[in-house]
């Protein structure tokens, strides 16, 4: 039985559903784990992503994956530079605030601090439901081929973890020289570039139709060739 992917751009009517996919993604990793303390659950780390999620298909855009019609993975694109809202200084909740509010202002400073002032298009989020994951899907996000916000990049992502870091490695991702440290998180988060994003020019649509005879001829002349062989 084959399995339909499909990715697109979310709508607004797609926000509550990519927050818990986000949500859902988080709840199994050590920093959302280090973040919400209600690990059955996961209100706040919902209503936090449903934020995000409104910020990215307000401003940026957010990437679904659906699988036989059901998202199951969301990437989260912001435009950021040093004048950008998303750059701001992350305020103080108060001393009354709880644990979730506090952990959550300390990795926000903690990523301000280190993000870069160059205009770029930051992968704010990734996320793939723990059912489908180790399946590429979270690849075919970060991978794509395509014009986001400012063109053609640069791109820049900061990751938990070395087995993390170095999957991005592998689809041109260069690491900073150090990671950032919190102070009680256990694991250190790497800042990443990709630079160069090589995106293909659009086709117009007379060179998409040539391309589309050229495919179909070129499979029936593949079953000719298949049909010659059994005679």
């Amino acid at each position: 039985m084959s399995t339909e992917l499909a990715i697109r751009d979310a709508t607004p009517w797609d926000m509550n559903t990519a927050a818990g996919v986000l949500a859902s993604a988080a709840l199994v990793s050590p920093i959302g784990r280090w973040l919400e303390s209600n690990a059955v659950c996961g209100v706040l780390l919902f209503e936090r992503f449903r934020t995000v999620v409104a910020d990215g298909v307000r401003h940026g855009v957010v990437r679904v994956v659906e699988v036989s019609g059901g998202t199951v993975a969301v990437a989260v694109w912001l435009p950021c530079s040093q004048q950008s809202v998303f750059f701001a200084e992350p305020t103080w909740p108060g001393p009354d605030a709880s644990g979730f509010a506090r952990r959550l202002f300390k990795l926000d400073r903690a990523l301000v601090e280190r993000h870069p002032v160059a205009a770029h298009e930051h992968l704010a989020y990734l996320g793939t439901l723990p059912a489908h994951q180790q399946r590429g899907i979270g690849t075919r996000l970060i991978t794509e081929p395509r014009r986001f916000i400012t063109g053609s990049g640069p791109r820049y992502v900061t990751v938990p973890g070395e087995l993390a870091r170095r999957s991005f490695q592998r689809h041109g991702y260069e690491a900073d020289e150090e990671p950032i440290v919190i102070a009680d998180y256990p694991i250190e988060l790497w800042p990443l570039w990709r630079r160069e994003v090589v995106v293909p020019e659009p086709q117009s649509p007379v060179n998409q139709a040539g391309h589309r005879f050229s495919a179909a001829a070129g499979r029936l002349i593949d079953v000719g060739r298949h049909l010659r062989g059994k005679q």
